[in-house]
């Protein structure tokens, strides 16, 4: 295999799941913005999948994103969906193979079928897995399956990179998700918001309103705190999700409504609109990859006060971050509370102008994307890799997955 140092591609299974294809997406076209031949290898469903809920297809985000690389993305149906691993994975296999120039690097997306599909490949190209979380299990124990075939391994976070505990030697990146940012000014404004302990201090939070990750429940127990510490506040919460219903009856319950906006899920635009007007940002989360919502919270100026999770204890450790990162165990909404009423009085106009310097310096897809190159493009070849294989019958698992497809008719 002679390498090919300006072909990337990205593998991903064919609908949106937030974070990861997000990044996916976003480093694709950083990549196009400096001459890389731009490869995006999906599926695209002729029927929506009983699974997909009501994400955008990949095809769908690329085309609304400004991706101008090419594209592969076989026609599916719902065989593709409620087959195999196996079955999945062939797709893939097939389409690298048609559309992909061999020596080029492939970045991988977090599902099983797409790592089994490019190392089926792993001869031909240089294989790059990226592990987003330290919890889940999944990308471990398909690191561990797939280990050989892989060419180079990033990681998100120190903590990530120490639950791989690798036994064998395999290049390595601890490099954490990028996304777009604007290079902010050099200049910092001099005048103070005015009269600000005056007015309510806004705190936003975003995501996927549960509580066995997010603790979404805890913003009451913060939000109960503050005012028994007298602060004029509000929070702005953003995202959907199973406990909604439950926090907004707990808050009723015990009299915050007048403390909580609930805005649903939002675009883009509006989501930076509330960043932009807030002045900190919350994270009281269980557990986390590298919070995307940190990032963007930093990138539109607000001060973060986060729960020490994976990523966030990385960052905190940087000299220059004490001023704009507040942090506080897991649990501990006592110290959550303190830091935002030390806060109550800060220059937030100050703050803003350092969160944004602090975001560009380590979260821009620039950087991302230039870390990468580097990583990748110092992988030596290994010569001793071989190619995984699959192995499936055809007929059994299409026979299978309509049966399953009518069984869901049926009873559906």
């Amino acid at each position: 295999m002679s390498p090919n140092h300006k072909i990337i591609a990205f593998v991903c299974h064919p609908y949106h799941r937030g974070g990861v294809t997000r990044w996916m997406v976003d480093m694709a076209i950083a990549y196009q913005k400096q001459g890389y031949e731009t490869h995006f290898i999906t599926v695209q469903p002729s029927r929506r999948f009983i699974s997909a809920g009501k994400s955008e297809t990949m095809i769908q985000l690329l085309k609304t994103s400004g991706y101008e690389g090419k594209i592969a993305a076989q026609p599916v149906g719902h065989t593709f969906e409620l087959a195999g691993n196996a079955y999945r994975a062939a797709v893939y296999k097939s389409s690298i193979e048609k559309s992909v120039p061999r020596g080029a690097a492939i970045i991988l997306s977090d599902d099983y079928a797409v790592w089994q599909g490019a190392c089926a490949l792993a001869t031909d190209y240089k294989v790059v897995a990226v592990i987003h979380c330290s919890v889940s299990e999944t990308y471990y124990s398909q690191t561990k399956i797939f280990f050989k075939q892989l060419s180079g391994i990033v990681t998100v976070s120190y903590r990530s990179s120490q639950k791989l505990n690798l036994t064998e030697q395999k290049p390595l990146l601890m490099q954490p998700c990028g996304i777009p940012i604007r290079r902010p000014a050099n200049s910092i404004p001099m005048q103070r918001n005015s009269q600000l302990k005056d007015l309510k201090l806004r705190i936003a939070w975003a995501g996927r309103m549960e509580n066995s990750q997010k603790r979404i429940s805890d913003l009451v127990l913060i939000a109960e705190l503050l005012k028994q510490k007298g602060l004029s506040f509000v929070f702005d919460v953003i995202g959907e999700g199973g406990s909604k219903s439950s926090l907004i009856a707990e808050i009723k319950a015990k009299g915050l409504k007048d403390y909580f906006v609930f805005h649903g899920w939002q675009s883009k635009p509006y989501i930076e609109g509330i960043l932009q007007a807030a002045q900190l940002y919350i994270l009281p989360s269980n557990y986390e990859g590298y919070p995307v919502a940190v990032m963007e919270a930093f990138a539109n100026g607000c001060v973060v006060i986060s729960s020490r999770v994976s990523g966030i204890e990385d960052l905190e450790k940087e000299p220059d971050t004490a001023e704009v990162l507040k942090v506080f165990e897991i649990g501990d909404v006592q110290k959550a509370a303190e830091h935002i009423k030390a806060l109550q009085d800060a220059d937030f106009v100050t703050l803003a102008q350092k969160s944004k310097v602090l975001a560009y310096k380590y979260f821009s897809i620039e950087t991302c994307a230039k870390n990468y190159q580097d990583f990748i493009e110092g992988i030596p070849d290994n010569k001793t890799i071989e190619n995984s294989v699959i192995t499936y019958n055809k007929f059994k698992e299409e026979l299978l997955a309509q049966l399953k497809y009518w069984k869901y008719k049926i009873f559906n």
